[in-house]
């Protein structure tokens, strides 16, 4: 008998959100801001007071910001006149994406990575969530840590499975507008990037390649 020659499949990344916020432009309409083909929506999840606010920044704001300054960010806050914010409602921002189609069993190499700041105040009800919204079901869930004037990076590696495959997920990011400080939002966020990879790896490929090698020798034998 002779076989076919193993031919290892390179690794296809898709990058499905790739937004470092730099340029700072975009289209804000009522409680949307569009840019590069997403919509990043905020609005409120408990509590009488919405979100009612927004800036997008650029590389320049990055001094005042704490942030890195290769990129810009998104900021959301609540307030009433000016620029103080009312205290006792939590809100979110979310962006969705639509997953691909071609995929293995389990996906594997997916990553979700962000950086984190804050501007006057420091919420702990701060939180980042990707959910399947078309099943209504918490993939990666995680608490949001940090200090005034200071971003953190945050990276995800979250594991999706065939149910997964061509179903809407959102990235979602939680905090509560806090009290007696101008725009005290604690909800910055800066250079967010989602990559995947639905085909398998060469490593898998190569592996089911030797399995049925050995059992064709097996049965030789």
């Amino acid at each position: 008998m002779v076989l076919a020659p193993i031919h290892a499949r390179a690794v296809t990344t898709i990058a499905l959100i790739n937004e470092n916020f730099s340029t700072g432009t975009g289209v804000v309409t009522g409680t949307t801001w569009s840019h590069n083909g997403l919509n990043w929506v905020w609005s409120n999840v408990t509590g009488s007071v919405a979100p009612n606010g927004t800036e997008v920044y650029d590389s320049s704001g990055s001094t005042a910001r704490g942030m890195p300054t290769t990129h810009g960010g998104f900021e959301v806050f609540s307030q009433t006149s000016g620029s103080e914010p009312v205290a006792g409602s939590i809100w979110q921002v979310a962006v969705s994406v639509v997953l691909p189609t071609n995929h293995p069993t389990i996906w594997d190499g997916n990553t979700i990575s962000f950086d984190m700041g804050y501007r006057t105040a420091i919420s702990s009800s701060s939180a980042f969530y990707l959910v399947n919204i078309t099943d209504n079901r918490v993939i990666t869930s995680s608490a949001i840590t940090g200090s005034v004037g200071s971003w953190k990076n945050y990276a995800f590696n979250p594991i999706f499975t065939s149910a997964d495959a061509g179903d809407t997920v959102q990235l979602i990011w939680k905090d509560a507008a806090a009290a007696s400080a101008p725009r005290g939002s604690g909800l910055e966020v800066g250079a967010v990037v989602f990559n995947t990879v639905p085909e398998p790896s060469a490593l898998s490929l190569l592996a089911v390649g030797l399995g049925g090698l050995a059992l064709v020798r097996r049965r030789r034998s």
